[in-house]
This record gives C-alpha cells, sequence and structure tokens, in this order.
C-alpha cells in the first residue's frame, strides 16, 4: 500500500472525527449559555408571579390561614431553589465540557481553531448579560438579595464563559497529548 494513500485516509478518517468531536463540544458549550440564560429568566420571571400571587392570597379573606401559610412558605423557598438549581446546572455542565473534550481525539491544530472559532460566540454572553442586566433593573425584585447565586452569574457570565472556554482549550490539548 502506498504511503500518502495510508496518510491521506488518516487525514481524512481525522477530519471526520474533528468535525463529529466538535460538534458534540461546541454545542455543549453553546448549550450552557442558552440553558442558563432560559433557566435564570424563567426564575426570575417564576419568582415575580408567584410573588404577585402570594400577595393576592395574603390580602384576601376566602383563603384559609393554612393556604395563607403554604403560599407564604413557597414564596420564602422559591428563589432558593431556583438559584441552586442555576448554580447546579453550570457546575454539570462544565464538567460534561471537560469529560466531553477529553474525549475527543484529532490533531492540535484544529484545536486552536476551535478555540478561536468559540471566542467568536462570546458576544452572546455579553447580550445575555445586558438583557439580565435590564430585566433585574425593571424587575419589583430585590435579586441581589433573593437570587445572589444567579445574579453573580448572570453578571458575570462572559467571564464565566472564558473561563469554560479556557478550560475546554486545556482538556483538548491534554486530551490530545494522552492519545
Amino acid at each position: 500500500m502506498n504511503v500518502s494513500k495510508i496518510s491521506y485516509e488518516k487525514n481524512q478518517r481525522g477530519i471526520e472525527t474533528l468535525i463529529s468531536d466538535f460538534k458534540k463540544g461546541q454545542v455543549n458549550i453553546i448549550s450552557v449559555i442558552i440553558i442558563i440564560s432560559i433557566v435564570a429568566v424563567v426564575s426570575l420571571l417564576a419568582f415575580q408571579i408567584f410573588s404577585d400571587l402570594n400577595t393576592e392570597i395574603q390580602s384576601s379573606d376566602d383563603f384559609p390561614t393554612i393556604s395563607k401559610e403554604n403560599s407564604q412558605q413557597l414564596t420564602d423557598d422559591l428563589p432558593t431553589s431556583f438559584d441552586s438549581i442555576v448554580l447546579g446546572i453550570l457546575i454539570v455542565s462544565i464538567i460534561l465540557i471537560i469529560v466531553s473534550a477529553f474525549m475527543s481525539k484529532f490533531n492540535s491544530i484544529f484545536i486552536y481553531i476551535s478555540i478561536f472559532l468559540l471566542l467568536g460566540i462570546l458576544i452572546i454572553p455579553m447580550l445575555i448579560t445586558n438583557v439580565w442586566q435590564d430585566m433585574i433593573e425593571s424587575s419589583d425584585v430585590v435579586v441581589e438579595e433573593s437570587f445572589p447565586m444567579t445574579n453573580f452569574i448572570m453578571n458575570y457570565f462572559p467571564f464565566i464563559y472564558l473561563a469554560i472556554l479556557i478550560m475546554y482549550g486545556f482538556a483538548l490539548l491534554i486530551g490530545d497529548r494522552i492519545s
């Protein structure tokens, strides 16, 4: 068999692996942005809805005392639950991204290209941070007190994205060196 033919076949398989593995890793990073943003916005909106509903229940004479207590308890516990969910999603997503990066196998030059391309996506977390800040400014909820972890994550989302991207790049490089 010809050496150039073997080299061509190896490179062709490498490119196919790169495309499939890169898409998997890229989808993971982009999905982190999308999922955390959606959960953060939904948690803020849900808390506003439950707070308004609780205000109506508390002011009504039609509900028994136990219903009012349960409604107040739910409204008090809701921010902590949603806050923990956002943080949990972020931590699990980072772990999954790093593990998937270790499993990816392709040429080292493509690692640098993929990192450069993913840097272009940095504009999305910046826009999401601006939208979040506009939402909390127009909201009646004191977000810093009700959602401290979510507020921190969303205010520093571009920096968190960069940190995830750096960890992803190191994991790709280390995974490439190991294999």
